[in-house]
């Protein structure tokens, strides 16, 4: 089976995008499953945090189906759906806004202006209902809040992100499936100033400290922050990641349902195609790179990192234990 596919990125967080319409497919979830633990797979030719499907829509005008790398299918990833949404916009629509179906409904992703020069940026709404459950949660010494924000979320705030204690945390919370029978991910949140924080997440689904940010994780600790009314709702937080930034927003509303609004990239890095037969990759064909988007996200990755004066409060993990 050859499969032609874009390699592209949301705050750092790299996916495999594969059009199934465009490339004559009707996958099932097994053979998702198949191609999703081959292209997410750093010691191939490939490697991505996850990937995306893209298939027609009964409800929409597109359907997303997000994998990650253990295997399974994720109900919604808003640093994917802006990818999808972006290439979606490109390829089949005349506006600027698509509707895309997810597990969890309708969501529309609007073309924005750009975050930062030649950074094509992307709006994500509505991403509801948030919830927030009071109850909170201990583990080594922090308590954590639990949000839903479409997955399942713990939060704390911390004024120095150790990442060996984060990576810790997070595969221990993990391990219990009792609790978390799909899996949690787990944040800290170091709060900069009225309106700017920093989000380091421990994903589940097998993908752990190796991808550099979670959208909906941010939104959620920002969700946790206006809850504790650290930050304000209605307005724009700028939340910023080792992948680079995003702005999140907690809409309030008189009806009691609060409902999140997210803005970051959507980054294309390369086009490509590969044959895949007996569960092993073969003839990778790498067109050509988009070097104006890469090097603009790099300009912006460096600038976001000075802002945020990362090397201040987080004690970073090696490489090798980042995987």
């Amino acid at each position: 089976m050859d499969i032609s596919f874009i390699k592209c990125h949301g705050s750092g967080n790299d996916f495999v995008l594969i059009d199934e319409l465009d490339n004559g497919l009707n996958l099932d979830s097994q053979m998702r499953h198949t191609l999703t633990k081959l292209l997410t797979n750093r010691n191939s030719v490939v490697g991505s945090d996850g990937v995306l499907f893209m298939t027609d829509s009964q409800l929409g005008d597109i359907r997303m189906h997000v994998f990650n790398p253990d295997g399974n299918e994720t109900p919604m990833c808003v640093n994917g759906i802006r990818c999808l949404g972006r290439y979606a916009i490109e390829k089949y629509s005349s506006s600027k806004k698509v509707k895309v179906e997810t597990e969890v409904g309708i969501i529309e992703v609007e073309k924005v202006e750009d975050i930062w020069s030649k950074i094509p940026s992307y709006k994500v709404e509505p991403i509801k209902p948030l919830t927030f459950d009071e109850k909170l949660v201990e583990h080594n010494g922090l308590m954590f809040s639990y949000i839903e924000a479409h997955t399942p979320h713990l939060i704390t705030c911390v004024e120095q992100i150790d990442e060996q204690n984060l990576n810790l945390i997070g595969q221990k919370l993990n391990e219990q499936k009792s609790l978390y029978s799909t899996g949690v991910n787990v944040t800290f949140i170091k709060v900069l100033d009225s309106n700017k924080c920093f989000a380091r997440t421990f994903e589940r689904g097998g993908i752990g400290l190796s991808s550099l940010s979670c959208s909906a994780a941010m939104l959620a600790g920002v969700y946790h922050l206006t809850c504790s009314s650290t930050m304000s709702c209605n307005e724009w937080i700028e939340v910023y990641n080792k992948g680079g930034m995003i702005l999140c927003k907690v809409n309030k509303s008189d009806s009691g349902v609060d409902v999140g609004s997210v803005i970051g990239n959507a980054t294309f890095v390369y086009d490509a195609s590969v044959k895949i037969s007996d569960n092993a990759l073969s003839n990778f064909l790498q067109g050509s790179a988009n070097l104006d988007e890469i090097f603009s996200y790099s300009s912006f990755q460096g600038k976001t990192q000075e802002t945020a004066n990362t090397s201040s409060f987080l004690i970073e993990l090696p490489d090798s234990s980042n995987s």
